[in-house]
C-alpha cells in the first residue's frame, strides 16, 4: 500500500451507495433485525459499555461528536451501530468471547473483513482512525482465540495502514497508545517482538497512585519506569510490580484514574518482560528481556491476563502450554529438580503453581501438581503450609486465586486422606 496524502471525504451523491456513505448514513443490518433479540437482557448493558470502551480507545471523540454516546444509547445496538460499521463488528467479535452475542464471532469478524475490504479503494477511508481501529480489534480477537495466521496476517495489514498514515507517531494519541498496546498483547502472547515502538505513558504515575498509603517510595519508582531502554527489572523486583499492581487492581473502590494508570503499568511492565530487541542490552543487563527466565516470563503474563485483566480466553490456554515446555526444557522431561538451576526455589514454586491454577485440562493441571510435588520433596517440606508459605512470599497469588489453591491442596490431601493443608506432602 503506497503512501497516500489524507484528503476529506467526498459527498457522494443521494442515490448511489458507496462505502464513504456508510460512515454518515447508518444502514440495518439483518443481524441487528434477530441478534439484539438473542441477547439477553443481562448481557446487553455489559456488552454495550464493552463496546463504547473499545470505541473510546480507538476513536477521538473529543472533534467528533457522533462518537459521543449517552447511558441509554450504549444498550441500544441500532445506535452503537452508528458509529462505525466496522468497529462496532469487530467490537462485537471480542463481545463473542466473552458474551452471548447472538452469533458467533466468525460473522462478525467477516462483516468486519467486507467493511475494511470496500474502503480499501478509497484513498481517505482504507486508512482512516476508524478503519485502523477495526483491524486493531480483528488482532485481539484473533489473539484471544488462538487464531494464530489469522492475528499475523492483521498484524502485517496494520502496519501497513499505519504506515500509509506515515507512521505511529502520525495518529492521534489515544489510537496511538491503543495500538501499540495492541501490538503487545500480541507480542506477550505468541513471544515475538514487538511491531510498534514503546510508547510513553501520558502522565507521571507517581502522582495518580501516590494516594495508596501502603505504596513506598522505591515501589512508586518501581511503577514509574517508563522506558523499557536503560533501566532493567530482575526477577524479583517484577514478583514486587505485580503484587502492587494487584493491590491496585483490588482496591475498593478503584477510580477511573486508577485505572487508567493500572493499564499504563501494566504496559510498561510487559515491555520490560519481553525478549530485548538491543542484544548489546541484554549482555550488559542480564535480567533483561530475552535473559529472564522463559518460564517466568510466561508466568508473569499468565498472571497479568488472569488476575489483573481477569481473561478466561484460549490465549490463556497458549501461555499455559508455552510455560510448560519452557520448564521441560528447563528441569527436563522428569522435571528432575536441579540445585544449579536458574530459578529461585521460592520462584520456581511460584511458577508452577501459577501454571497449575491457570491450567484448565485434567492433563496439564497432573503435570504442575507434579511439579509441586518434585520440588517439594527436594526442599523436604514436610506440610503443604510450608509451600504455601513460600509461594506467598515469593509472589502474588494465593488470594487471587483462593478458589484454586483450595482445589489444589484437597488434590493434594486426598492422596493421603487428608482434609487440611496442616497435611504431609504425599
Amino acid at each position: 500500500m503506497k503512501r497516500v496524502r489524507r484528503r476529506a471525504p467526498v459527498e457522494p451523491p443521494a442515490n448511489e451507495f458507496t462505502e464513504s456513505s456508510l460512515q454518515v448514513i447508518p444502514r440495518s443490518l439483518p443481524f441487528l433485525e434477530t441478534s439484539s433479540n438473542w441477547v439477553s437482557q443481562k448481557a446487553k448493558p455489559n456488552i454495550g459499555r464493552m463496546l463504547q470502551h473499545l470505541f473510546n480507545q480507538l476513536v477521538d471523540t473529543r472533534h467528533d461528536t457522533r462518537h459521543s454516546l449517552s447511558l441509554d444509547e450504549i444498550e441500544n445496538f441500532e445506535v452503537l451501530a452508528t458509529v462505525d460499521q466496522g468497529l462496532f463488528h469487530a467490537g462485537l467479535a471480542i463481545a463473542s468471547v466473552y458474551y452471548d452475542t447472538g452469533t458467533s464471532g466468525l460473522y462478525h469478524c467477516q462483516q468486519t473483513l467486507k467493511i475494511v475490504s470496500r474502503r480499501l479503494s478509497d484513498s481517505y477511508l482504507q486508512s482512516s482512525d476508524e478503519t485502523i481501529g477495526a483491524v486493531g480489534l480483528l488482532l485481539i480477537h484473533d489473539t484471544l482465540t488462538g487464531a494464530a495466521d489469522n492475528s499475523s496476517l492483521h498484524l502485517y495489514g496494520l502496519e501497513r495502514m499505519v504506515d500509509a498514515r506515515g507512521g505511529l507517531h502520525f495518529l492521534p494519541d489515544r489510537l496511538r497508545r491503543t495500538l501499540s498496546m495492541i501490538d503487545t498483547f500480541y507480542a506477550t502472547t505468541w513471544n515475538s517482538q514487538p511491531r510498534f515502538p514503546f510508547m510513553q505513558p501520558p502522565k507521571d504515575l507517581t502522582g495518580t497512585l501516590n494516594s495508596f498509603p501502603l505504596l513506598t517510595n522505591f515501589d512508586l519508582k518501581l511503577l514509574n519506569l517508563r522506558t523499557p531502554v536503560g533501566i532493567y527489572l530482575g526477577v524479583k523486583e517484577i514478583l514486587q510490580v505485580l503484587r502492587i499492581l494487584t493491590g491496585i487492581r483490588f482496591a475498593d473502590p478503584v477510580s477511573v484514574f486508577n485505572k487508567l494508570a493500572l493499564s499504563d503499568a501494566i504496559y510498561i511492565l510487559e515491555w520490560q518482560l519481553l525478549p530485548t530487541q538491543d542484544p548489546l542490552s541484554a549482555l550488559y543487563h542480564s535480567s533483561f528481556g530475552s535473559e529472564i527466565p522463559k518460564a517466568f516470563r510466561f508466568a508473569a503474563f499468565l498472571y497479568i491476563d488472569v488476575v489483573l485483566r481477569e481473561m478466561h480466553s484460549v490465549n490463556i490456554g497458549i501461555l499455559v502450554r508455552k510455560l510448560l515446555e519452557s520448564l521441560q526444557e528447563d528441569l527436563g522431561d522428569l522435571w528432575q529438580y536441579q540445585k544449579n538451576c536458574q530459578y529461585d526455589d521460592g520462584v520456581l514454586l511460584w511458577i508452577c503453581f501459577i501454571g497449575r491454577v491457570a491450567s484448565t485440562s485434567i492433563e496439564e493441571k497432573q503435570v504442575f501438581t507434579q511439579g509441586l510435588k518434585l520440588i517439594c520433596k527436594e526442599k523436604n517440606f514436610e506440610t503443604l503450609t510450608e509451600m504455601e508459605e513460600v509461594i506467598d512470599k515469593t509472589g502474588p497469588g494465593l488470594q487471587s486465586f483462593s478458589k484454586q489453591s483450595a482445589e489444589l491442596w484437597i488434590e493434594f490431601s486426598a492422596l493421603r486422606g487428608g482434609e487440611s493443608s496442616h497435611v504431609p506432602i504425599p
